[in-house]
């Protein structure tokens, strides 16, 4: 839920939970320091992400 009010309002979201479809494949809205992302995921009980950029 976090996720989603940060994305309506604009801003980064902190766990990758909110994503848009373009041309049939996922897109991740902007995250807050990427770097930091799964550990943030992890300390919630979410799965890892594996990002593009890492």
């Amino acid at each position: 839920m976090k996720d989603r009010i940060l994305v309506e309002r604009g801003e980064k979201q902190l766990y990758g939970t909110q994503y848009k479809l373009t041309d049939g494949k996922k897109t991740l809205f902007p995250v807050e320091n990427a770097k930091e992302l799964n550990k943030r995921r992890e300390e919630v009980g979410l799965e890892k992400l594996s990002l593009a950029n890492e």
